[in-house]
C-alpha cells in the first residue's frame, strides 16, 4: 500500500465542531502552521477531521488557539457545486494528536499530552 502520512504542528484556527451521525461522531477543526519562505514567515492552513472517541476527545480538550501536533493521512474530497463546477478539498484525517499547549480563558495552561484513536485517552509525556 502506498505511504500516506502527514505530521504538522500548529495552532487551532477555530473551535472544534462535533457532529453525530447514526454510526459515528465526527469533529472538524482547522490548524495554522507557520513556515519561513525567502526570509518571510507565512501561514499555511489545514482542515482536520477526527472520528469516533478521538472526535469526542478533540472536542472536549481543544479550543481555538491550542497548539497541537496532528498526525494522520491526507484525504481528497471531490464534488460538484451548484453551478456544476468540480471542486475538491484535502483534509488531514487524524490518527493521533499531541497537545503542546492548551488555550485557556486566562491563557495560563501549559502542558504536553498525547492521544491516539485506538486508546481514546490522553497520555502525559
Amino acid at each position: 500500500m502506498p505511504l500516506n502520512k502527514v505530521l504538522i504542528e500548529g495552532n487551532l484556527t477555530r473551535n472544534p465542531e462535533l457532529k453525530e451521525t447514526e454510526s459515528v461522531k465526527i469533529t472538524k477543526f482547522g490548524i495554522a502552521s507557520n513556515e519561513k519562505f525567502k526570509g518571510e514567515e507565512r501561514a499555511n492552513f489545514f482542515d482536520c477531521v477526527a472520528f469516533g472517541k478521538m472526535a469526542e476527545t478533540v472536542k472536549n480538550l481543544l479550543t481555538k488557539g491550542s497548539r497541537v501536533i496532528v498526525e494522520g493521512r491526507l484525504r481528497q474530497n471531490r464534488w460538484e457545486n451548484q453551478d456544476g463546477e468540480s471542486r475538491s478539498k484535502i483534509e488531514i484525517i487524524l490518527d493521533t494528536f499531541h497537545i503542546i499547549r492548551l488555550k485557556s480563558s486566562e491563557d495560563t495552561t501549559s502542558t504536553k499530552e498525547e492521544t491516539t484513536d485506538s486508546e481514546s485517552e490522553v497520555r502525559h509525556f
